[in-house]
């Protein structure tokens, strides 16, 4: 099995390893977001041991029956199983604790219990006694857990607050895989490692499955992956969820309480499913993937009706009724035609007059859309506006086809300076974009055109 960039986590267990069996027992905490290799990893270097050693593993799980434990070892490594489970069923872990210390007390032995942050109060009274107790033995205990699925009061959390300030405690995280190997990856598959490693933050599973699949949908096994979280939030952590696929990233809290009437503690659970994570005072996707998911399983109309919920809300609160630019989004996500003739033109000109051409672009064209029921002062404005912002971005294109309305415009009106002058702009963006005969056709369109009214400015 081929593992990358986990070299140092081996190095370290295998040290753990060695020092638990020639002095005393120690304790490795293997964390690390959801898919992001703990298994792999831990499997690797129990390949290494598996004859040298007694290797026992058990996984906690949640517990879908009252009084059922949460933690199972698997079959065939105890010998007294049904005891083992009739211990835990009886809430009796300290008997357990004592059978598993003196096995381990006296032979070398690497303990793993695998999703902790799974434990309920009884297995977590078992892992605890192990962990105060594992000194005694010639054993390495392996923990390996979320940590982006577990809440800063977590008992496990307060178990480690314990153990830190001790010599066998050695915390092994597992973080996502760096842009260097993503680079590697990418460049064989013909991806650009620069994007493919900011949808999946490097994490192994997910880079696989994207290297995989190529260029196109989303893989299936992802979509399944993050959804299958999602169906473990209740249904208001659901439309939290939602709302915030909507908003995107980043997302101010209240926000969402506002557009979903959740409570905090909702929020706190869309957080502790790994799927959000906080970003100083806001909220965003811990992976662009995940938001992408949820954001493509929302149906259209529901899609539509949570973008005019964003934008009811946003529109009458004073911390954001004058982000036109976030506004405008809402309002032509929602279909809501009023909304966007108000926020895109002003947003528009915020974008040209802090330089941002491409979003005043963006923003011209979200209005033009919508502008069928403008009347034709406006209406052009918008079309002259949005190809002078074409040309400053040498998109003469699409500068010559905007003209090319605006004079049409014109022409109907019959105001024939404005539509000599536009015909003039059109035939220097058509000069940029080489298309020299085609330009001097049109400016001598204009010429005629001017020549036939009074003398003007737009002439000379």
């Amino acid at each position: 099995m081929q593992l990358i960039e986990r070299e140092a986590q081996l190095r370290e267990l295998n040290a753990l390893l060695k020092k638990a069996i020639t002095k005393s027992g120690q304790i490795a905490l293997v964390s690390g977001e959801a898919w992001s290799g703990k298994s792999a990893l831990i499997k690797k270097f129990l390949s290494s041991h598996s004859r040298k050693i007694t290797i026992l593993t058990a996984r906690c799980h949640p517990s879908l029956l009252t009084n059922s434990p949460a933690i199972s070892f698997e079959p065939g490594q105890l010998q007294e199983a049904a005891a083992v489970k009739g211990l835990m069923h009886n809430h009796d872990w300290r008997t357990l604790g004592d059978s598993l210390l003196a096995r381990m007390e006296g032979e070398p032995t690497v303990l793993v219990i695998e999703d902790a942050h799974q434990a309920d109060e009884i297995s977590l009274d078992l892992i605890g006694y192990l962990a105060r107790s594992i000194e005694r033995t010639r054993a390495l205990l392996i923990l390996a857990y979320r940590d982006d699925e577990l809440p800063a009061w977590h008992p496990l959390n307060m178990l480690v607050g314990e153990l830190v300030s001790s010599q066998r405690l050695t915390q092994i995280p597992t973080p996502g895989l760096s842009l260097e190997v993503v680079k590697q990856q990418a460049a064989a598959a013909g991806l650009d490692a620069q994007r493919l490693h900011s949808q999946t933050g490097g994490n192994p599973f997910l880079l696989t499955e994207m290297l995989q699949a190529g260029e196109g949908e989303t893989p299936i096994m992802v979509r399944k992956a993050f959804l299958a979280r999602a169906g473990h939030l209740s249904p208001s952590g659901r439309n939290v969820l939602e709302a915030a696929a909507v908003l995107d990233s980043p997302v101010e809290p209240w926000l969402l309480l506002e557009m979903t009437a959740a409570d905090w503690g909702q929020i706190d659970a869309v957080i502790y499913s790994g799927l959000l994570q906080p970003d100083g005072d806001q909220l965003r996707f811990r992976r662009p993937l995940a938001r992408q998911v949820i954001l493509e399983a929302i149906s259209p109309a529901r899609r539509i009706e949570l973008h005019r919920r964003a934008y009811a809300v946003m529109s009458a609160s004073a911390l954001t009724k004058e982000n036109d630019a976030r506004l405008a989004h809402h309002a032509a996500a929602g279909a809501d035609e009023t909304a966007v003739l108000l926020h895109a033109p002003v947003a528009a000109r915020k974008a040209k007059e802090a330089g941002s051409l491409h979003e005043a672009a963006q923003h011209y064209a979200c209005a033009l859309v919508f502008a069928a029921s403008l009347g034709l002062e406006e209406k052009v404005k918008l079309l002259e506006e949005y190809a002078d912002c074409c040309l400053s971005l040498g998109e003469n294109d699409a500068a010559a086809q905007a003209y090319a309305q605006a004079g049409g415009h014109y022409q109907n009106a019959r105001q024939w300076v404005d539509f000599g002058r536009v015909l003039s702009l059109k035939a220097e963006s058509m000069v940029r974009a080489w298309m020299v005969d085609e330009a001097l056709e049109t400016n001598l369109a204009a010429i005629h055109v001017l020549q036939a009214q009074s003398p003007s400015a737009q002439l000379a």
